[in-house]
């Protein structure tokens, strides 16, 4: 039986049935790629979402390690300055209580008074708080609490039990009181410089947790 042709599209078709396989498969081919292309570019976008994520809780997370020892170290300071403040203020006492005409190789009531004048006032709370902040002035603090109980410790007590005369050394007093005001001076003016830095590093945490 004879072949005839009922349609010149169909009939274009099975002579280009070849070249339009191909041309589907290619297109297949590239509607696969496309579609991986699509998977990978929302797995990246993914992937890098979450890093920022993690990032910005990273920098959070230090920011907020950063504020809490900037805060503590500002509590520390601020005791710090403020027990310095007081320990200026009795060596200032202390020097009015030496008389100018002390006999260096001598005790005297005025010497003892002296000596015993320096309170220590809120020491053993400072020795705590160093310790636990690890601060580096903690050296520096220590020596001048070993010249003040050395200083404190340079006394003679005399006379009997029910009449004891307490005296203290007048050698060295004066260069001593001076000592400690000048050490003393010296972590108040440290402990200032201090807190206006840990402000500084609250203030720019401060920012980065907005």
């Amino acid at each position: 039986m004879p072949y005839v042709l009922i349609s010149p599209f169909w009939q274009a078709v099975y002579d280009w049935q070849t070249l339009i396989a191909g041309i589907l498969a290619l297109l297949a081919a590239f509607g696969t790629i496309w579609a991986t292309i699509i998977s990978a570019n929302r797995e990246i976008s993914a992937a890098q979402n979450q890093m920022a994520v993690a990032q910005r809780q990273t920098r959070l997370t230090l920011a907020l390690d950063r504020r809490r020892v900037a805060r503590e170290s500002f509590a520390f300071l601020s005791m710090m300055d403020a027990v310095m403040s007081n320990l200026i203020e009795d060596v200032a006492a202390a020097c009015q209580l030496l008389p100018d005409n002390l006999s260096p190789d001598l005790y005297s009531h005025h010497a003892f008074d002296a000596r015993h004048r320096l309170s220590k006032t809120g020491f053993a709370d400072l020795l705590t708080a160093t310790v636990s902040v690890a601060s580096p002035l903690a050296s520096e603090f220590l020596r001048l609490d070993r010249m003040i109980d050395d200083f404190a410790s340079q006394i003679l007590i005399e006379g009997t039990a029910r009449d004891p005369q307490r005296l203290g050394s007048n050698a060295g007093a004066k260069e001593q009181l001076s000592n400690i005001e000048t050490a003393a001076a010296s972590l108040h003016r440290k402990a200032a410089e201090g807190m206006k830095r840990c402000q500084e590093v609250i203030k720019l945490t401060d920012v980065d947790l907005e």
